[in-house]
């Protein structure tokens, strides 16, 4: 029914049958280097030139502590307050699903040792049952700032609290003062606490 290329990205394809099954098509050349961990599945081979190496996918390694990500979630939870007063919803559940579906997925994949370059989709079957009961019990949101301070301060909750013990875990550096100035920034202009 549907079969074209991605527009700008060499190689790649987007396929829809008349059942609508999605296929994501990606053409390589039998030269081409895969990385280690990577699983590849040859669809067409007449002449018999892919080598037929078993690719095992990636097994989880040790927990790390994404320092970098939880500075980033700190500061677009402080941000949060600019849309909040300009009244941008949209800019507002923008972020909030960004501090969901980005950082605070990357640091469950990190409690298991998995960096999120390594996932592109099912994520799920990379967490635990306990940290799918963690996504879940976030609430949904919509465009009504209540709901999103509500899910930022759930989202905030479970981030912090996983984030800080990961940290202790790792035996990395916390960023004590920029976590502090979030909490008394959002606790001053929007009377969040968490």
């Amino acid at each position: 029914m549907l079969s074209d290329a991605i527009p700008g990205v060499t190689g790649v394809f987007i396929c829809v049958t008349s059942d609508w099954i999605h296929i994501d098509l990606n053409v390589h050349s039998s030269q081409s280097e895969f990385p280690p961990g990577e699983t590849r599945c040859v669809l067409l081979d007449r002449d018999n030139q892919v080598q037929r190496a078993e690719l095992a996918p990636s097994s989880p390694s040790q927990p790390f502590f994404p320092a970098q990500d939880v500075q980033i979630f700190l500061y677009f939870l402080g941000q949060s307050v600019a849309s909040v007063r300009r009244g941008d919803l949209i800019a507002q559940s923008q972020a909030t699903s960004m501090l969901r579906d980005r950082v605070l997925i990357n640091l469950l994949l990190a409690e298991n040792g998995i960096r999120s370059d390594m996932v592109s989709k099912r994520i799920g079957g990379h967490l635990s049952v306990e940290q799918m009961r963690c996504l879940t019990s976030i609430p949904a949101f919509g465009l009504s700032e209540l709901s999103l301070r509500n899910a930022q301060r759930c989202i905030a909750s479970a981030y912090l609290g996983r984030a800080r013990k990961l940290s202790e875990t790792c035996e990395a550096p916390w960023p004590t003062e920029l976590e502090q100035a979030t909490k008394e920034l959002l606790n001053r202009e929007l009377q969040m606490i968490w």
